[in-house]
């Protein structure tokens, strides 16, 4: 099993919420890979490129404010059984 963890901050502006009341929602959470394999498997993590970055317009009645998307990659690599 590999586990994940993601910290991170999500910044809102709730919908009808007015100017000046940005929201901020923490993400702290462990996402669980099930990995199966007679042998200790090598698990790495990449992270790859931003993208889809949203300007955050001031004075907004609902809006997200996301700054951006970041993906990760997760390669498991296992070494081979040798047969007989």
């Amino acid at each position: 099993m590999a586990t994940v963890h993601v910290e991170g901050i999500i910044s809102y502006v709730p919908c009808n919420g007015g100017c000046g009341c940005t929201k901020q929602q923490p993400l702290s959470q462990d996402f669980t890979i099930p990995i199966q394999s007679a042998s200790t498997p090598t698990v790495t993590i990449e992270q790859g490129a931003a993208m889809n970055a949203v300007a955050a317009s001031a004075c907004q009645p609902c809006s997200r404010t996301f700054v951006s998307e970041t993906p990760i990659t997760v390669t498991v690599a296992t070494a081979a059984t040798p047969t007989a």
